[in-house]
Protein backbone atom coordinates (compact mmCIF):
# COMPACT_ATOMS: atom_id res chain seq x y z
CA UNK A 1 0.00 0.00 0.00
CA UNK A 2 1.05 3.87 -1.14
CA UNK A 3 0.44 6.47 0.64
CA UNK A 4 0.23 9.94 -0.28
CA UNK A 5 0.30 12.80 1.41
CA UNK A 6 -2.35 14.94 0.76
CA UNK A 7 -0.57 18.54 -0.87
CA UNK A 8 -0.90 21.52 1.79
CA UNK A 9 -4.15 23.62 -0.01
CA UNK A 10 -2.07 26.80 0.40
CA UNK A 11 1.16 28.02 -0.86
CA UNK A 12 3.47 30.86 -0.50
CA UNK A 13 1.81 31.74 2.83
CA UNK A 14 3.51 35.18 4.30
CA UNK A 15 2.49 36.30 7.61
CA UNK A 16 3.58 40.19 7.98
CA UNK A 17 4.13 41.72 11.47
CA UNK A 18 3.78 45.66 10.48
CA UNK A 19 3.25 47.05 14.12
CA UNK A 20 6.25 48.82 15.65
CA UNK A 21 9.46 48.25 16.60
CA UNK A 22 10.38 45.16 14.28
CA UNK A 23 8.20 45.01 11.14
CA UNK A 24 8.54 42.20 8.63
CA UNK A 25 7.54 38.22 7.73
CA UNK A 26 7.05 36.11 10.74
CA UNK A 27 8.00 33.02 10.85
CA UNK A 28 6.27 30.14 11.95
CA UNK A 29 6.35 29.71 15.46
CA UNK A 30 7.27 33.71 16.31
CA UNK A 31 5.96 36.27 18.90
CA UNK A 32 4.70 38.90 17.17
CA UNK A 33 3.45 42.46 19.24
CA UNK A 34 0.81 42.49 16.06
CA UNK A 35 -2.69 42.45 17.10
CA UNK A 36 -3.82 42.49 13.71
CA UNK A 37 -1.10 40.57 10.99
CA UNK A 38 -1.43 40.42 7.59
CA UNK A 39 -1.65 36.62 5.71
CA UNK A 40 -0.67 36.37 2.32
CA UNK A 41 -0.75 33.75 0.33
CA UNK A 42 -1.64 31.13 -2.91
CA UNK A 43 -4.49 28.36 -3.40
CA UNK A 44 -6.56 27.79 -6.36
CA UNK A 45 -8.26 31.12 -8.66
CA UNK A 46 -11.67 31.30 -7.48
CA UNK A 47 -11.64 29.56 -4.61
CA UNK A 48 -12.81 30.02 -1.24
CA UNK A 49 -10.61 30.14 2.24
CA UNK A 50 -11.87 29.45 4.92
CA UNK A 51 -9.61 30.60 7.88
CA UNK A 52 -9.21 29.08 11.34
CA UNK A 53 -7.74 29.76 14.52
CA UNK A 54 -6.96 27.89 17.20
CA UNK A 55 -9.79 25.60 15.53
CA UNK A 56 -13.07 28.68 15.32
CA UNK A 57 -13.32 30.23 11.85
CA UNK A 58 -12.69 33.68 11.79
CA UNK A 59 -13.46 34.15 8.38
CA UNK A 60 -13.57 33.10 4.70
CA UNK A 61 -11.92 35.16 1.69
CA UNK A 62 -12.05 34.65 -1.51
CA UNK A 63 -8.93 34.31 -3.98
CA UNK A 64 -8.85 36.23 -7.51
CA UNK A 65 -8.52 34.66 -10.80
CA UNK A 66 -4.41 34.02 -10.09
CA UNK A 67 -5.24 32.18 -6.66
CA UNK A 68 -4.17 35.61 -4.61
CA UNK A 69 -5.69 36.28 -1.57
CA UNK A 70 -5.05 38.10 1.88
CA UNK A 71 -6.72 38.61 5.82
CA UNK A 72 -5.99 41.20 8.06
CA UNK A 73 -8.18 40.93 11.27
CA UNK A 74 -10.96 43.07 11.69
CA UNK A 75 -10.63 42.35 15.71
CA UNK A 76 -7.38 42.08 17.40
CA UNK A 77 -6.19 38.79 18.16
CA UNK A 78 -5.83 38.17 22.03
CA UNK A 79 -2.88 37.71 23.68
CA UNK A 80 -1.36 34.20 23.13
CA UNK A 81 -0.74 31.27 20.61
CA UNK A 82 -2.83 31.16 17.68
CA UNK A 83 -2.43 27.91 15.68
CA UNK A 84 -3.67 29.55 12.13
CA UNK A 85 -5.36 26.90 9.58
CA UNK A 86 -6.94 27.19 6.13
CA UNK A 87 -9.39 25.01 4.60
CA UNK A 88 -10.16 25.55 0.73
CA UNK A 89 -13.21 25.37 -0.93
CA UNK A 90 -12.48 25.01 -5.13
CA UNK A 91 -15.86 24.52 -6.14
CA UNK A 92 -15.78 21.00 -5.73
CA UNK A 93 -15.36 20.13 -2.03
CA UNK A 94 -13.14 21.36 0.83
CA UNK A 95 -9.84 20.45 1.11
CA UNK A 96 -8.54 18.86 3.99
CA UNK A 97 -6.99 21.76 6.42
CA UNK A 98 -3.72 23.27 6.15
CA UNK A 99 -0.87 22.78 8.05
CA UNK A 100 -0.99 25.51 11.08
CA UNK A 101 1.02 28.83 11.28
CA UNK A 102 1.58 29.17 14.94
CA UNK A 103 2.32 32.72 16.21
CA UNK A 104 1.94 33.98 19.52
CA UNK A 105 0.63 37.40 20.00
CA UNK A 106 2.53 39.39 22.98
CA UNK A 107 1.78 42.69 23.23
CA UNK A 108 3.15 43.24 27.19
CA UNK A 109 6.11 46.01 27.07
CA UNK A 110 9.30 43.64 28.58
CA UNK A 111 10.49 45.23 31.86
CA UNK A 112 13.83 47.59 31.09
CA UNK A 113 16.60 45.95 31.92
CA UNK A 114 18.40 46.60 35.76
CA UNK A 115 22.06 46.78 36.98
CA UNK A 116 23.53 47.24 33.46
CA UNK A 117 27.34 46.90 33.88
CA UNK A 118 29.45 47.35 30.68
CA UNK A 119 33.00 46.39 31.19
CA UNK A 120 36.03 47.65 29.00
CA UNK A 121 38.83 44.84 29.08
CA UNK A 122 41.00 45.92 26.61
CA UNK A 123 44.28 47.81 27.27
CA UNK A 124 44.74 50.64 27.88
CA UNK A 125 41.94 51.59 30.08
CA UNK A 126 40.21 48.56 31.88
CA UNK A 127 37.26 48.99 34.12
CA UNK A 128 33.97 49.20 34.07
CA UNK A 129 32.97 52.29 32.15
CA UNK A 130 29.79 55.11 33.22
CA UNK A 131 27.59 56.51 31.25
CA UNK A 132 29.27 58.54 28.44
CA UNK A 133 32.21 57.05 28.43
CA UNK A 134 34.73 56.92 25.57
CA UNK A 135 36.41 53.03 24.85
CA UNK A 136 38.84 51.49 22.58
CA UNK A 137 37.11 48.21 23.22
CA UNK A 138 34.97 47.05 20.47
CA UNK A 139 33.84 43.90 22.05
CA UNK A 140 32.70 45.04 26.28
CA UNK A 141 31.33 43.04 28.22
CA UNK A 142 27.90 43.55 29.10
CA UNK A 143 25.84 42.02 31.46
CA UNK A 144 22.24 42.85 33.92
CA UNK A 145 19.43 41.41 34.58
CA UNK A 146 16.11 41.15 32.35
CA UNK A 147 13.05 39.81 32.33
CA UNK A 148 12.74 35.91 31.91
CA UNK A 149 12.72 34.92 28.11
CA UNK A 150 13.41 37.56 26.70
CA UNK A 151 16.29 38.57 24.55
CA UNK A 152 18.15 42.46 24.12
CA UNK A 153 19.65 43.60 22.05
CA UNK A 154 22.53 45.83 22.36
CA UNK A 155 22.54 48.76 19.71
Amino acid sequence: MTITPVADPISGLVVTDDANPVKGPLANGAATNDVTPTFTGSAAANSTIAIYDNGVLLTSVKADGNGQWNFTPSLALKEGTHSVTFIVDNGSGPSAPSQPFVLTVDTTVPEPVTNLVIVDDRAPNIGQLTNGSMTNDSTPIISGNAEPGTTRNAV
